[in-house]
């Protein structure tokens, strides 16, 4: 669950690289953060938050722009907290999106770049937290990562890929380039009208309809949703569950709200995309 005590921020959907080439794999990466942040924006319990600046698509800055690599062969169960990630002394934060496999971004986590601070060393001050958010609490034991070489050349509107740096578990590729915000559109599954079954089944499975004393509505996802909110439409009013994507689909811990904000919100977007409409007595 991202709250918006995390330094959060948006970006991408375009980097910009000169007379470089993009490989198929950062394109995908660009994408699947691009999806999550529609996704986070329209269904995310406290939509987009922008500690470090007011959003506005166009907006480029220059960063330098890490990803971890997936092994060799076959990748599946691969997860990793650095999926893609920037820092940049233009916006002061560092920023990581952790995502899986199959291209599902799930979380993004950030820490402020100190005063002073290169980029370099704030990635490498990140790593070693284990990319833990500044409130995350106390970073775990450093490892090693090795900043590029002081005289890499780099210039605005170019990447320059450097050499992978393998750090276990990570295996950091870096780059720098400029990033553009894009503008956000709704999420993909709502404009297609597109269900998810497995969700769908696990909700389900945990409705009984002789008991039931609420309709509960599952609104439209897609396999790249990394968590879906459920809509409780009760007699003494609305609350909303959360399942989460974690090896099949499952209801979270502490996922119970009715925060008044948080149900003015996402409840008309719910009901207004309902894929599953479960019903007491039937």
């Amino acid at each position: 669950m991202i709250r918006k005590s995390v330094c959060l921020i948006i970006v991408l959907a375009y980097l910009s690289i000169g007379s470089a080439q993009q490989s198929g794999e950062d394109q995908v990466r660009f994408e699947a953060v691009k999806q999550y942040w529609e996704w986070s924006s329209y269904f995310g319990l406290d939509g987009l938050d922008f500690p470090s600046l007011k959003y506005q698509a166009g907006r480029s800055f220059q960063a330098l722009i890490f990803f971890d690599q997936m092994p060799a062969g076959n990748p599946k169960g691969w997860y990793s907290s650095a999926y893609w990630g920037f820092c940049s002394t233009e916006v002061g934060i560092c920023q990581a999106y952790g995502g899986n496999w199959d291209g599902t971004v799930d979380q993004a986590r950030g820490t402020k770049i100190k005063k002073g601070e290169r980029e370099e060393v704030a990635l490498k001050r990140f790593r070693e937290s284990g990319f833990s958010s500044d409130e995350d609490g106390p970073p775990a034991a450093p490892t090693v990562l090795t900043s590029p070489p002081a005289n890499t050349p780099a210039s605005r509107g170019g990447v320059v890929l450097t050499q992978p740096v393998p750090v276990d578990p990570y295996d950091i590729r870096t780059r720098r380039g400029q990033i553009i915000l894009p503008k956000l559109d709704l999420p993909a599954a709502v404009r297609q009208k597109i269900s998810n079954a497995d969700a769908q089944q696990a909700v389900q499975a945990t409705y009984d309809p002789q008991k039931a004393r609420c309709t509960t509505i599952v609104p439209f996802a897609d396999e790249r949703a990394p968590y879906i909110p459920i809509l409780n439409d009760c007699q003494d009013g609305p609350s909303i569950l959360q399942i989460r994507k974690e090896n099949g689909w499952s209801f979270t811990a502490g996922g119970f709200f009715q925060d008044k904000a948080i149900l003015n919100r996402l409840a008309p977007r719910i009901r207004s995309n309902a894929s599953l409409v479960l019903k007491p007595g039937r």
